[in-house]
């Protein structure tokens, strides 16, 4: 859970169909935090689409949209291995698997590999999950069969700065 990126993604996905751009072209989605902490969620920045231009087009937007959400949950996956170390799988469920796109992006951003499911529902998928722990023993439960593999997390470097920027100076306009 990354702060509700899917709902701005859903929305957006609803008024234009277009498959993701390579490039955002310059548009940073602000649509999740980038940290996991109360006063992160003390003061929660509006959602933005920033550096909007006449000739933007659908795909930039949904790719600044899904770059937004896989900085955010890339955010939330280090902060839980600071706290707790890292974990043996990252595993993407619910809505935000559906196509793929978000678990391919994740991959690079963490430059590991990631697991992914088409199930309906996060909550679905989470339910399963457990389940299969629990009629196992208590055994690691059976992972998603996709993997998108680990990707160059250099690549997206820069616009991961551009958009952990973007994020802080909202936040800090609207305290």
């Amino acid at each position: 859970n990354a702060g509700y990126p899917g709902t701005f993604s859903g929305w957006w996905n609803a008024l234009a169909s277009s498959e993701p751009a390579e490039d955002p072209g310059g548009v940073v989605a602000v649509t999740a935090v980038e940290l996991w902490s109360q006063p992160t969620w003390e003061v929660k920045h509006p959602w933005s689409l920033l550096g909007l231009r006449p000739d933007t087009t659908a795909g930039q937007i949904r790719r600044a949209l899904l770059e937004a959400h896989a900085f955010s949950v890339a955010a939330a996956v280090e902060d839980l291995a600071r706290v707790v170390g890292p974990a043996t799988e990252v595993v993407v469920t619910g809505g935000a698997g559906t196509d793929g796109a978000l678990p391919a992006l994740l991959a690079t951003v963490l430059g590991r590999d990631v697991r992914w499911d088409a199930a309906p529902s996060a909550a679905a998928a989470g339910t399963a999950l457990v389940s299969r722990a629990v009629q196992g023993a208590l055994a690691v439960p059976c992972l998603p069969e996709k993997t998108c593999a680990a990707g160059d997390p250099g690549d997206l470097d820069a616009r991961r700065a551009t958009w952990h920027d973007a994020v802080g100076t909202l936040r800090k306009g609207f305290a």
